[in-house]
């Protein structure tokens, strides 16, 4: 049986977490970047610490939390720094103390440890370094955003499926909604631009979802939603309820309304008129 799953990358699961994980991240970039021989490097599934062109390191997300790989033994810093011994994993069998980094004190000895490997290595400290505000480079995007970027990628998995230490955990279960809007009658040439504003969150106008204008007259929108969800919308020409949409009689109409998103999904709503300022 198929299902489909949106897998994050590594920097799309800090840029939607954020808070304490986006904070440890930039101390734990700033203590690489700040030694003279040492750098960072993200790919989709990690940021690597490389200390002259050779890995030392592994910083990921793992279930929501951020996780450091270091090749020391875990069983010579497991009972000070509280390392989990990571070697039975195939891809981290180089890098066997893994400390999960989700509070203070495990940020502090991911970072001493971090500081050990470098300076086992004769590291030298840039004293010119100034540290970079990584919560600003990793600045806040939606779903849909990081998906275009390509920080989100789709897989189909089967029970045939091969699992990877590198996804240990599979994303939600998701499905991708593409809404058209199509400006007909009365309302043709009278909006620049359109929100789509959904049950899912609440009907709350500050999360509505800008579409984009593709001509005078239609607008796409793009947005994932877990599967089963009981999806209703409608959609306002600014970010207020005076702006929704009308019937063709400038009448109230009822929410679009689909019983469950069960698959990506394509849907079009006609839209005849707004309320008149």
């Amino acid at each position: 049986m198929e299902r489909i799953v949106y897998r994050k990358s590594f920097t799309a699961n800090i840029v939607l977490i954020r808070g304490f994980s986006l904070y440890a991240y930039s101390a734990i970039r700033n203590t690489i970047d700040k030694y003279n021989e040492t750098s960072g490097r993200i790919t989709f599934n990690f940021d690597s610490i490389i200390f002259n062109k050779k890995k030392i390191g592994i910083v990921r997300m793992s279930r929501n939390k951020l996780n450091v790989y270091l090749p020391l033994n875990p069983k010579n810093v497991a009972k000070k720094y509280n390392v989990i011994d990571s070697s039975n994993l195939t891809s981290y069998k180089n890098y066997s103390s893994r400390i999960i980094v989700d509070n203070k004190e495990a940020l502090n000895n991911a970072l001493s440890l971090i500081e050990k490997v470098i300076k086992e290595k004769k590291g030298t400290i840039d004293a010119s370094y100034i540290p970079i505000d990584y919560t600003s480079l990793l600045y806040e995007r939606s779903f849909s955003e990081l998906y275009d970027e390509g920080h989100i990628k789709r897989y189909v998995i089967n029970s045939t499926s091969k699992k990877d230490d590198d996804f240990d955990d599979y994303d939600e279960e998701l499905h991708k909604v593409t809404f058209t809007a199509k400006l007909r009658y009365c309302a043709q040439y009278k909006a620049d631009e359109l929100y789509i504003v959904t049950n899912y969150a609440n009907w709350d106008l500050s999360k509505a979802i800008k579409m984009k204008k593709i001509s005078d007259n239609e607008f796409v929108g793009v947005d994932f939603y877990p599967k089963g969800t009981k999806l209703e919308f409608k959609i306002c020409r600014e970010k207020n309820w005076e702006n929704v949409e009308k019937g063709i009689w400038k009448e109230e109409i009822v929410n679009h309304h689909y019983l469950i998103v069960d698959d990506d999904l394509e849907v079009e709503d006609l839209i005849h008129n707004f309320r008149e300022y």
